[in-house]
């Protein structure tokens, strides 16, 4: 996106942020056009580029942690479910 940001300032306009990203070809058309319309806080038509990175730090940070917490409760899932059937042989 910087390639994008020929002035080098701190926003960039809609146009060449879609453009960016579309570059980088990991979202479909739909979906660059709904973060562009969300990371457009000021409805002005740029995006701020320390907020957007933020964001996408702040993204893989609650991502990471999700996957952390998911993989915890499905450990703690499959012992309860090793208890339980090792009960349930037990008690016929």
């Amino acid at each position: 996106m910087i390639e994008n940001n020929a002035e080098n300032t701190e926003k960039i306009n809609l146009r060449s942020f879609k453009i960016g990203l579309n570059n980088l070809q990991c979202l479909t058309l739909y979906n660059i056009d709904n973060l562009a319309k969300y990371m457009d806080i000021e409805n002005e038509g740029f995006i701020s580029l320390s907020d957007f990175i933020n964001r996408v730090k702040l993204a893989n940070i609650l991502d990471d942690s999700f996957k952390r917490q998911t993989t915890k409760s499905n450990v703690k899932s499959d012992t309860m479910q090793s208890r339980t059937s090792k009960w349930s042989k037990t008690k016929h």
